[in-house]
C-alpha cells in the first residue's frame, strides 16, 4: 500500500502544480476562448486538456486520500485520520476555485493535499513480503 500510495500522491502532486500554473496562466492572461474567439490558435485544445486536467486531479486526489485513510485506519492512527479526512474538502474548494477563479489564492491550494498524503506515505514503515524461494521475509522499499 506504501508504493501504490507513493506513486499515486506523487503523480497528484505534479498534476496540481500543472494546473496551477495553466491556472495562473489563465488568470495573468485571460480566457483561452471569450466568445468564441480564442487567444492563440489551439486554445480550444488547452482549455479540453486543462479541463481534463482538473477531473484527473480530483479523481487522483480522492484515490490518494482513500489510500492514506485506509492506511491510518488499519494502522489506528487516529490523529493522522482527522487529518485527512479534513484536507478533503480543503483540496476540494481549492480544486474548484481553481477552476473558477484561477490558480490566484485559493487556487493554489490543490498540491497542499497530495503533499500531505506523501508526507502521509513518508511515514509508513517499508513493505514486507514473503519470499516463498528462500522460505523468509524480506523488506520491500
Amino acid at each position: 500500500m506504501k508504493r501504490a500510495l507513493v506513486i499515486i500522491s506523487g503523480v497528484a502532486v505534479l498534476v496540481a502544480l500543472i494546473a496551477v500554473a495553466v491556472g495562473v496562466d489563465i488568470s495573468v492572461q485571460g480566457a483561452l476562448n471569450t466568445a468564441g474567439v480564442e487567444r492563440f490558435p489551439g486554445a480550444d485544445g488547452v482549455a479540453a486538456v486543462a479541463t481534463g486536467l482538473g477531473m484527473l486531479g480530483i479523481a487522483l486526489m480522492v484515490a490518494s486520500l482513500t489510500l492514506a485513510a485506509a492506511a491510518a485506519v488499519r494502522r489506528r492512527q487516529w490523529g493522522w485520520l482527522i487529518a485527512l479526512l479534513a484536507l478533503f474538502p480543503l483540496g476540494l474548494y481549492g480544486w474548484l476555485a481553481l477552476g473558477f477563479e484561477g490558480g490566484l489564492g485559493a487556487g493554489a491550494v490543490p498540491p497542499l493535499v497530495p503533499l500531505g498524503t506523501l508526507l502521509y506515505a513518508t511515514r509508513l514503515p517499508a513493505e514486507r513480503r514473503f519470499r516463498a524461494v528462500a522460505g523468509r521475509y524480506d523488506d520491500w522499499r
